[in-house]
């Protein structure tokens, strides 16, 4: 210890708290006991000194308040203020960087330092400590009787004289204003004030030590009993540490060996295989070459994905592997140049497309071209299977497209060089055109024969083209199935084994679409390539004849149905095409016919000629529905008959032609059990509607149309035959003398031909037709209503001309002169009919002859019906215009009627009976009858 004005300071360079929040370590334990022992000898030295210097105090104080209180008299012997010692960090530093980490725990522990947890526990173990605080708090109550209260009162107030800027904590002498205050330059006055306040304080510090002093000496006996605690807990700490240390020694030590062996051979096996992994990198190129030598392309592919794969993740720290990536990379390019090439090559054939036509070779070349197939299609399914699984096969797909399209226009090129072979040097759009021209001069069978080889060679290239669609289907298939097995091995994750570029579900159905979108391309470029071919010829199409159109009409339509079932779509390239050279000739077709049917009728003289057997096969098969039987030789038929015809219209009623003579003749025409006399244009209109109805079962797609063109046909016949007949234009077309009963009897057998024929034609169209184009068939109704409208009016001018004789012959009635005489209607008549009953009755007969012999039974009937009404009432009329007849004349006029009606009752059982209508009349008129 070293003494500084009689207060001796110790020497000691830790606190007392850092060494109790420290119990860990022996020398901390032996530092507490020194600083306390230190601090209790300091106390009571301490305590020593300040008693003895009160003492001092106190009488050097009394002797100054005896001499008047001034300061220079007690300068001496004033008490010495108290020092106390001043302790900094820097006393702490030895142990602060001892026990930095132990401090660190303790601030980390402070809410158990502070009494919660399991310091609670410690703090109830010392009671010897809490007593003594207890007992100190219970002294400072006891001390607080009323005479120390009235003490601290008086040193409050004394206190209280003192000024407060003596006791502010920034006080400062070098203040101006705290000097000031200070007064220390005004005198031995104002230092003896000082002086004052100066005892004050010290003797207030001193009370306030003395009142304190037990309080100091019990905290250090509940230090010792602290000391006590902290050297058992330090003690029974030292023990588990030594437990612990034979723990970790003898039990926790031989397994951590273990578990360091193990970690090592791990580490040993990782390098082992990082090493196998950067051998494998290494020699990756090498094997994809020898691999991509014997065509494993799915080999090489694994190879480069899985060296790219480890690149990418176990090898991606080392640095003399950087410049392999890359070159994979390429060389993944370079593969798969190879085999989209090679899955063109497959795709194709080896000889093309067109060379893959059946040949009739010998059944060993045979059975080896079958083996080399089947070769070629399992490589062509490790490919696509290989091309799925890369994400390369759209792209193969394309190309295949492109390359199946080059092969349809060099098998359509091929074709059309052998049957016709351009001249030398046409090549390019010269020898396109040259090519067209040539294609437009050759007749139409070899024409045929040509768009047969074209969709015949066709049909080979679209049919290789499916089968490869079926190859790359399966292979997506096969790719899919491997993907969900792997998934549900690998418990529902989709990885494909490391395979980098792997298609997903979604992917693998696109390309499905892909391979079906190619097969539908490719046929639709077929379908364009023969629709050119087509459109080349277009003009020449629409003026065919309709069995020579639908001829051709009928190759192209089998054709788009192979493309149809090939492609599982509808393929409408050609279909267009056809559509439009197919109303190009409907239009054509009709405009010939209605011009050919207005020529005949011009020239036909409306006779009677014999039916030729085809006409009647045509008219029987439109009847029962067949309208496609025979239809090459019903062509050729109708050729024949349309030059007879011509020639018999032409010549007149002379000699039949040759051609003619030596086809099977009939007399009449039978639809529908009727027997009909028909003149020739009848039998050509008949073969032009078994031309429509031909056209409609093979142009279903326009028979709407053609339904409209038949209909109008008809119609434009019914229109022109009643011009010329009933209106007489036959007198100038024809060279017709005049219109007779005959020709109106050939006219009206001709409509009611079609008026039988039109209800068959109805129906044998209605089974081509579509629901919607079926409500056209209703302008058959109106075609009906037409005919029978004409022939109703045939009849009448049939009716008319007996009326006009009746009406004419009948005149000799009203001019007859009453008693007879020159100019008398009954001159010269005898006993017998009058001239002009005669002659009526001749004109009657020969219309009967006529009628009889070209109208059916029931229309002759109806016809004489309303002649028979119509003459009677004309000879009524005429009667009832007669001057009054004399006895001679009523007597010759009844003999004229009743001849008339004899006569008519003779003409047969076809005339109705004309009754007594006349005789009536007569009876009226002029009396009863004659006897």
């Amino acid at each position: 210890m070293s003494e500084a004005r009689g207060i001796v300071r110790p020497q000691y360079t830790q606190s007392l708290t850092s060494v109790l929040n420290d119990p860990r370590d022996d020398a901390g334990l032996a530092q507490l006991w020194s600083v306390a022992e230190s601090l209790y000898d300091v106390a009571s030295d301490n305590l020593q000194t300040l008693q003895s210097q009160i003492l001092q105090g106190g009488a050097g104080g009394s002797g100054h308040g005896g001499n008047g209180g001034t300061m220079s008299n007690a300068g001496s012997n004033a008490p010495q203020p108290l020092e106390l010692p001043a302790i900094s960090t820097q006393d702490f530093a030895a142990f602060i960087s001892k026990h930095g980490e132990a401090l660190k725990t303790f601030q980390n522990n402070h809410p158990m330092a502070l009494g919660r947890g399991q310091a609670g526990a410690l703090r109830s173990s010392r009671p010897a400590a809490s007593n003594a605080v207890v007992e100190l708090g219970s002294n400072d109550e006891s001390n607080h009787s009323p005479q120390s209260s009235s003490q601290s009162d008086a040193d409050a107030a004394a206190l209280k004289q003192i000024p407060q800027e003596f006791f502010d904590s920034s006080f400062d002498l070098r203040n101006p204003q705290i000097f000031a205050l200070a007064g220390v330059d005004l005198g031995s006055a104002r230092a003896e004030l000082l002086s004052s306040w100066l005892d004050v304080v010290d003797a207030q510090l001193l009370k306030g030590v003395l009142a304190r002093s037990s309080e100091f000496f019990s905290s250090l006996d509940a230090l010792r009993e602290l000391q006590t605690d902290v050297r058992s807990a330090l003690s029974t700490a030292s023990t588990a540490r030594q437990h612990l240390n034979h723990v970790d020694r003898e039990v926790i030590g031989g397994s951590l060996v273990v578990a360091r062996m193990a970690r090592r051979k791990e580490r040993l096996n990782q390098l082992g295989q990082m090493a196998s992994q950067v051998s494998f990198v290494r020699q990756a190129s090498s094997t994809v070459h020898q691999l991509l030598s014997v065509g494993d392309f799915l080999g090489s592919f694994e190879i480069i994905n899985k060296a790219h794969k480890l690149l990418r993740t176990d090898l991606a720290k080392l640095a003399a592997l950087q410049s392999t990536g890359p070159e994979l990379q390429g060389l993944k390019t370079a593969v798969m140049r190879m085999m989209l090439a090679q899955f063109v090559q497959l795709a194709s054939g080896r000889e093309g497309l067109v060379d893959e036509a059946p040949r009739e070779d010998s059944k060993g070349e045979a059975s080896d071209k079958l083996t080399s197939d089947e070769l070629q299609e399992r490589q062509l399914l490790s490919i696509a299977v290989c091309m799925a699984r890369t994400g390369c096969l759209s792209e193969g797909l394309q190309q295949w497209r492109d390359a199946a399209k080059k092969e349809l226009k060099a098998a359509i090129r091929s074709v059309l060089t052998a049957c016709q072979p351009l001249r030398e040097g046409s090549r390019g759009t010269a020898g396109s055109q040259v090519l067209a021209e040539q294609i437009r001069s050759i007749e139409h069978s070899k024409f045929l024969q040509l768009m047969g080889a074209v969709y015949e060679s066709l049909g080979v290239v679209l049919k290789r083209v499916r089968h490869v669609h079926d190859l790359v289907s399966a292979a997506v298939e096969a790719v899919s199935l491997q993907q969900q097995s792997v998934a549900m091995r690998s418990g529902g994750s989709s990885s494909t084994g490391g395979d980098s570029g792997a298609a997903s579900a979604a992917e693998l159905g696109k390309l499905q679409e892909d391979s079906k979108q190619a097969l539908i391309d490719v046929c639709e470029a077929g379908h364009g390539r023969c629709a050119r071919l087509l459109a080349v010829r277009a003009q020449q199409s629409s003026k065919l004849q309709p069995s020579d159109f639908a001829a051709l009409f009928d190759d192209a339509v089998k054709f788009v149905g192979i493309t149809d079932r090939l492609a599982d779509a509808k393929i409408n390239g050609l279909r267009a095409t056809l559509m439009s050279q197919a109303r190009s000739f409907v239009e054509a077709f009709h405009t010939v016919c209605v011009e050919k049917i207005s020529l005949v009728l011009n020239q036909e003289r409306w006779a009677q000629v014999q039916v030729p057997l085809p006409i009647q096969q045509i008219c029987d098969s439109i009847v029962s529905g067949h309208t496609s039987v025979s239809a090459d030789s019903r062509a050729h038929a109708n050729d024949r008959d349309d030059t007879s015809q011509e020639k018999d219209e032409s010549e007149g009623q002379g000699s039949k032609p040759q051609a003619e003579e030596q086809q099977p003749m009939t007399a009449n025409l039978v639809i529908g059990g009727e027997r009909l006399n028909c003149c020739g244009s009848t039998f050509i209109l008949l073969k032009m509607i078994q031309d429509y109805l031909r056209c409609i079962s093979t142009l279903p797609a326009l028979g709407g149309e053609l339904v409209h063109r038949c209909a109008d046909l008809v119609r434009a016949f019914n229109s022109r035959s009643c011009q010329l007949v009933l209106g007489a234009g036959a007198v100038h077309t024809a060279g017709l003398r005049s219109i007779t009963a005959k020709h109106l009897g050939i006219c009206s057998q001709a409509v009611s031909a079609l008026v039988l024929i039109i209800p068959s034609v109805r129906s044998a169209a209605s089974d081509h037709l579509s629901e919607r184009a079926k409500a056209l068939l209703q302008e058959f109704d109106g075609v009906l209503d037409d005919l029978r409208n004409h022939r109703g009016e045939i009849f009448a001018k049939m009716v008319a001309i007996i009326a006009d004789r009746a009406s004419a012959h009948s005149r000799a009635l009203t001019s007859a002169v009453p008693g007879g005489g020159p100019g008398s209607a009954f001159e010269g008549s005898g006993d017998g009919p009058s001239a002009w009953v005669q002659q009526l009755v001749k004109e009657v007969q020969a219309m009967h002859r006529v009628l009889d012999g070209t109208l059916p039974l029931a229309q002759v009937r109806l016809v004489f019906t309303k002649i028979i009404h119509e003459v009677s009432d004309r000879i009524s009329g005429a009667m009832k215009s007669m001057h009054v007849p004399s006895s001679s004349q009523r007597q010759q006029l009844y003999v004229d009627l009743a001849h008339l009606l004899t006569s008519i009752r003779d003409l047969g059982e076809g005339v109705p009976d004309p009754g007594s209508a006349l005789l009536e009349s007569y009876s009226q008129m002029f009396g009863p009858l004659p006897g």
